[in-house]
C-alpha cells in the first residue's frame, strides 16, 4: 500500500535545545526560594524567546513574566493545564510541518505524558481521515489528554507521535477507479 512512518516530537528536547541548564526538575528549595508552584516554577531559567516559540507569543510572555515574579496581579497565575495545552499545540504544529515537508498524511496520533514521579500515561487514536492539518492533530491530542486522570501540574514531559502514510496512498485511495469514471455508451439496437 504505502510506506508507514512514525514522527516523534518531544517538548523536553525543544526546551533543552533552547536552554540546556533547565534539564531536570527543580528541588523543593528552588520552589521555596522563588515562591512559585506548578509548571511555571520549572520554567524560570528558560529564555523568553524559547517560551514564546513553544507556547505562543501571549502565553509564553505570561509564563516568562510569572516565572520571574514580574506578572501583573490582574493577570493571575498561568494554569498548568494551559501550559500543557500550549505544549501540545506546539507539537501538533511541528508534526504538521514535518508531514508536509515529507509529503505524508497523518493517520494515528499517540500522546504520552510523563509525570514527575516517573510514571506515564499514553493513549492512541485514529484520526477521522488522513490529514496534514495541525488543528486536526491538536484536536485529537487534546481529546486524548483530557482522558488522563493526573493533574497537569505533575507533568514532566509531553510526547506526540504521529503515524503517517505517504501522500500517494491518500491520493490513490481517493481516486475513482477508471471503470467507474468512464461514461456508459449506449448503442442503438
Amino acid at each position: 500500500m504505502g510506506a508507514m512512518v512514525v514522527a516523534v516530537a518531544e517538548v523536553a528536547a525543544t526546551v533543552d535545545e533552547a536552554c540546556p541548564a533547565t534539564v531536570g526538575l527543580p528541588t523543593g528549595r528552588h520552589r521555596e526560594a522563588t515562591g512559585l508552584e506548578g509548571l511555571v516554577s520549572r520554567l524560570r531559567g528558560v529564555p523568553k524567546g524559547a517560551l514564546k516559540a513553544v507556547l505562543g507569543k501571549e502565553l509564553g510572555t505570561r509564563a516568562w513574566q510569572q516565572a520571574r515574579g514580574k506578572a501583573r496581579l490582574s493577570e493571575g497565575a498561568v494554569p498548568d493545564a494551559e501550559i500543557v495545552a500550549g505544549l501540545i499545540r506546539h507539537l501538533s504544529r511541528r508534526a504538521a510541518d514535518e508531514l508536509r515537508a515529507n509529503d505524508r498524511q497523518a493517520k494515528f496520533v499517540r500522546l504520552t505524558v510523563r509525570y514527575q514521579d516517573g510514571s506515564s500515561a499514553s493513549a492512541r487514536t485514529r484520526l477521522p481521515g488522513l490529514t496534514q492539518e495541525a488543528s486536526e492533530i491538536l484536536e485529537a491530542a487534546v481529546r486524548l489528554c483530557g482522558d488522563f486522570e493526573r493533574p497537569a501540574g505533575q507533568v514532566s514531559s509531553v510526547n506526540l507521535d504521529v503515524t503517517a502514510a505517504a501522500s500517494d496512498v491518500a491520493s490513490a485511495a481517493s481516486r475513482v477507479p477508471a471503470w467507474l469514471a468512464l461514461p456508459a455508451r449506449m448503442t442503438a439496437g
